[in-house]
């Protein structure tokens, strides 16, 4: 091991540094305490956020939006991934049933469905979460170069991200409620899917304000290039795979 003051090589076990004498003990207490506030931060951050997008949505961007939050955004990025997983595993679950429920009156079909079709919900679940985690970088990244390269924009990769990973909390609450309501009311979660989509669409499009040029002629132009551009990647990445 090596000591964090000096650098000097110790035995694995040592309580002191053998050449400046720095407590080992002292260090691992030090940072098990930053460890902790740090976790305390974020948790802190994570309710002031969701509170901000409900009550000062676009305050809530400036404040989160900038690189130092990029990390943070990642977190949020990947929660809304495992959400994800959750609500296609949850649409299966009740696209299955109302399936076998329509079909109940024709005797066994009902008993044979439930008996013989492998539903693969483990990899559909893993394939969702690991699919939008990746598609938000993509999608960043196609905005950000879109912006930049073609109507010169001057924000950085890591600034719109942050950015995006704020965006990410409204659609994961989306998402939460509508896996929810699934349980409830299919129709319901339908209505909340969709109102929180456009919500969604609505922060993408704000976002681009933030990062593009001041000429406000041209965020519409990369809102639509980047999305139709997005969704181009997303076509040949299925074809690809699938």
């Amino acid at each position: 091991m090596f000591c964090p003051k000096c650098g000097e090589k110790n035995k694995e076990g040592a309580k002191f540094c053998n050449k400046c004498g720095e407590s080992f003990e002292k260090s691992t207490t030090a940072s098990a305490k930053k460890v902790s506030i740090d976790t305390k931060e974020l948790t802190n951050n994570i309710v002031d956020l969701i509170k901000g997008l409900i009550v000062k949505p676009i305050d809530t961007f400036k404040k989160y939006g900038e690189e130092k939050n990029f990390t943070l955004s990642i977190i949020l990025v990947a929660v809304l991934s495992l959400i994800t997983g959750l609500f296609v595993i949850s649409l299966m679950k009740n696209a299955y049933s109302l399936i076998v429920g329509s079909f109940g009156s024709l005797g066994g079909l009902y008993n044979y469905s439930s008996y013989n079709i492998d539903i693969p919900y483990a990899k559909s679940f893993f394939l969702a979460l690991f699919a939008t985690f990746i598609f938000a970088f993509a999608f960043v990244g196609i905005l950000y170069l879109v912006n930049t390269k073609i109507f010169k924009g001057k924000e950085s990769f890591k600034k719109t991200f942050a950015i995006y990973g704020t965006i990410s909390v409204a659609a994961s609450i989306t998402l939460l409620v509508s896996t929810i309501l699934m349980f409830i009311s299919f129709s319901l979660a339908s209505i909340i899917l969709s109102l929180g989509l456009a919500l969604t669409g609505f922060y993408t499009y704000h976002m681009i304000k933030m990062v593009g040029p001041k000429d406000e002629n041209k965020h519409g132009y990369i809102y639509v290039v980047s999305t139709g551009l997005f969704f181009l990647f997303v076509f040949i990445v299925i074809k690809i795979f699938c």
